[in-house]
This record gives C-alpha cells, sequence and structure tokens, in this order.
C-alpha cells in the first residue's frame, strides 16, 4: 500500500522506486449537491469520491457527464438560473 496525495483522478505522481496506480475504475469527480447563491444562482457542486474536495462549476461544464432522466431534471434547475439573471 502507497500513500499519495489525491489527485483528482487526474494523474497519479511520479514516485521514485515504487510504482503508483489506482485500486478501483469509475469516474473520481461526481455531482454532490446544486448550490443556491444569492450572487450566482443555482450551481453544480462537483465533489472529488476519494478527498471529497468540492467546486462550484457552470451547468455548462456539467451537462456533457449527465445522463437520461437526471440530466432533464437539472435542465429545469439551469433555466431557471438564466430567466432569474434576465429578470
Amino acid at each position: 500500500m502507497l500513500n499519495v496525495p489525491c489527485h483528482h483522478g487526474q494523474k497519479l505522481p511520479e514516485v521514485t522506486g515504487a510504482k503508483a496506480f489506482w485500486n478501483g475504475k469509475g469516474y473520481a469527480l461526481v455531482l454532490s449537491s446544486i448550490k443556491n447563491t444569492k450572487d450566482e444562482g443555482i450551481k453544480p457542486v462537483i465533489r472529488c469520491r476519494f478527498c471529497y474536495h468540492a467546486w462550484r462549476f457552470d451547468w455548462a461544464d456539467v451537462f456533457p457527464y449527465v445522463q437520461g432522466e437526471m440530466r432533464a431534471r437539472l435542465r429545469e434547475y439551469a433555466e431557471a438560473e438564466v430567466k432569474e439573471v434576465a429578470a
């Protein structure tokens, strides 16, 4: 077993004298929640599956990775945000 800092599924660090590899499959980043902010409206929150670090994204960055019924539901939030900004 080898402990390394979390790189959020992007790339493992170079390790001298040992080989580091992922033990598992799947996406490292997941849609965690949505956040309603006073200034920016409703935004998706993405977190790392491994270290739980979270970031706020724009809907356009998230939609390519969301499928099926969830995509339709989340699109309603994104459209509500656009209407709110235009008003």
